[in-house]
């Protein structure tokens, strides 16, 4: 089994690390009707909560993996995140300011553009070399475009340094800081999970959803080997249950920190796929509140296996973003 990320082209590392390969595949079939209620609906007070096989019909391929066409109204934090030649997901938390994983701004060790800053860690990407773009009204990545003058990763995350190393890939996230702040159009920041929020849902099985211009389809992963599909130039949406620790841990046993949150119907061709990483997993309680940042998982949307977000409700990882956010860390 591997853990795969998708913000740059690397090799192998050890036989922990892997990019996801993105082999053509035949199109998934084709979709029924649209089922609005898996995407959004009315905002749930406190203390609510929505479990995804409550508003579940038989046509739950809503193409992030099997999701569907979102509505850019639903998501009108989305950004898409161009590193170089990688593409990953970010979310508008604060004007000027966009969260996205660290994977996504840090090359892995053994890759091109890896300048070595310590085991499993290389220098972020350059400041010059981000663009960052809103979708337009059709779902597409061309809106507002902005350029960045700061990059911070979360210092406890790091790439695996062997087979072994499961304390690798923690903390999983990143801020940017724009050169500029994008026009106001209303709901554009998504609310961050805080310490308190995320203990409220830590029994698993509750809806969030994500969203990403990421590879669309997944034929077969019976041999771990997934064959993938395009990526799609419209935004997807998905909805996802949230999991528990004690669930996630026995399909990544030894590998979930208490700064990781694993959702996934653990369905073949239904998740996140390579493109997404970075992109925001969201609960709709009383409003948008952003509880994970696309991070990893064993190969793309396989059966029995969930998608790793980064947990930013942790208290480890809230505290650093508030120090961030503060001028105080980073």
């Amino acid at each position: 089994m591997r853990r795969v990320y998708d913000g740059f082209a690397a090799p192998l590392i050890g036989a922990a690390l892997a990019m996801m390969v993105g082999l053509i595949a035949q199109p998934a079939e084709a979709q029924g009707g649209r089922d609005d209620s898996l995407i959004s609906g009315e905002p749930r007070g406190a203390g609510e909560s929505m479990s995804c096989r409550d508003a579940a019909t038989s046509q739950r391929r809503l193409q992030i993996a099997g999701g569907q066409d979102a509505r850019v109204e639903d998501f009108p934090f989305m950004v898409q995140v161009r590193v170089g030649g990688g593409l990953c997901g970010g979310s508008m938390i604060a004007p000027g300011f966009i969260m996205t994983a660290a994977h996504c701004v840090m090359p892995p060790p053994g890759a091109r553009a890896c300048r070595p800053d310590g085991p499993g860690k290389c220098a972020l990407a350059d400041p010059a070399s981000i663009q960052v773009v809103r979708p337009g009204p059709d779902g597409r990545a061309t809106g507002e475009t902005a350029g960045a003058t700061r990059v911070f990763a979360h210092p406890g995350f790091r790439y695996p340094t062997g087979p072994r190393d499961l304390g690798a890939l923690d903390a999983d996230v990143a801020l940017i800081r724009l050169d500029r702040v994008f026009e106001e159009r209303g709901g554009d920041y998504v609310s961050v999970s805080d310490a308190a929020f995320d203990q409220s849902f830590t029994k698993g099985e509750e809806c969030a959803r994500v969203a990403g211009w990421g590879l669309t389809h997944v034929r077969d992963s019976r041999l771990r080997i997934v064959t993938e599909g395009p990526k799609t130039d419209k935004l997807q949406a998905l909805n996802l249950a949230l999991q528990s620790k004690e669930r996630c841990a026995t399909r990544y046993p030894g590998e979930i920190s208490d700064n990781m949150l694993c959702a996934g119907d653990g369905v073949e061709g239904f998740n996140t796929c390579q493109g997404d990483s970075g992109g925001p997993l969201v609960m709709d309680v009383g409003g948008p509140v952003q509880v994970g940042v696309v991070s990893w998982a064993y190969g793309c949307a396989q059966a029995e296996h969930f998608t790793i977000f980064a947990r930013v409700g942790a208290r480890a990882v809230r505290e650093w973003i508030d120090g961030v956010m503060s001028g105080r860390g980073g």
